[in-house]
């Protein structure tokens, strides 16, 4: 049970820190227009990296508490 506490909290960073980069760029949304200056798209472009990363860890860490069900169920069936 322990493991699925230490996996929901990391759930839970993971959803701030994607609200966190959707705010921002939601903010930065407003600036954009198609003259937008090349240090305003770099910008765009490491948030969206940003946000990639923090989407792969949540498949990971779905991943796991799906392996970690699985394993619980194989156990409770022994």
């Amino acid at each position: 049970m322990e493991e699925y506490y230490k996996i929901m909290s990391d759930i839970l960073n993971v959803e701030y820190k994607m609200k966190a980069i959707i705010y921002v760029l939601d903010e930065l949304e407003h600036f954009y227009s198609e003259e937008t200056a090349f240090k305003e798209k770099s910008l765009l472009t490491v948030i969206k990296g940003s946000l990639s990363c923090v989407l792969k860890n949540v498949s990971e860490i779905i991943t796991c508490m799906d392996k970690l069900t699985a394993e619980g169920k194989v156990n409770k069936q022994q």
